[in-house]
């Protein structure tokens, strides 16, 4: 984790990329444990397709995908093929090929982050997209709200939120829209 007075690396590394199947971004998420691999696919389905891997010591993936096999093909349209099989080391070390190698601050992907699995019951769903942050006084950030800010922002801007009662604020319109900040100190 790495913090200037103006940014505030979060932990999670987002990019993206197309194969000759669709588009594929991911998102590294390094404030879980283990690490967390996340991916959006999208080929010709209307909505994309998401799942995680667990990234283990070493940056080591598994690459039996169990219950995610069937929907990755569906996702990227691939059609079964036995003169020329779907190889799921073969998409992972395409993946891996894609990691960009040097590291930039990027804009995090919130709405893609809010279709991961374990989103699903965070406040006001629907509203994904970033505007800003709300320092309270009186009035006290919920639970509800900084685990929001923890599942699409990271565990740094939920600490420090949570220390200095702080609510980051979401909108449903991407046009209000802006660039994750660091939460405010007080």
């Amino acid at each position: 984790r790495i913090q200037t007075p103006t940014t505030l690396i979060f932990t999670m590394s987002p990019f993206s990329y197309n194969n000759n199947l669709g588009q594929i971004h991911t998102v590294f998420i390094t404030d879980e444990q283990p690490y967390v691999l996340f991916l959006a696919v999208r080929g010709p389905q209307p909505h994309p397709y998401t799942f995680e891997l667990l990234v283990h010591r070493g940056y080591r993936v598994g690459s039996y995908l169990g219950e995610h096999y069937k929907p990755l093909l569906n996702a990227l349209g691939v059609k079964s093929n036995p003169d020329n099989p779907f190889s799921t080391k073969k998409f992972l070390t395409h993946l891996n090929d894609q990691i960009p190698s040097d590291w930039k601050p990027r804009e995090i992907p919130t709405e893609l982050l809010a279709l991961r699995s374990s989103s699903k019951n965070i406040e006001e769903r629907h509203k994904h997209y970033f505007v800003g942050w709300r320092v309270h006084n009186e009035k006290r950030v919920t639970v509800e709200n900084l685990d929001k800010t923890r599942q699409l922002i990271g565990q740094e801007a939920y600490r420090r939120c949570h220390m200095s009662n702080i609510s980051s604020c979401w909108s449903e319109n991407e046009h209000e829209r802006k660039s994750i900040t660091p939460p405010p100190h007080r």
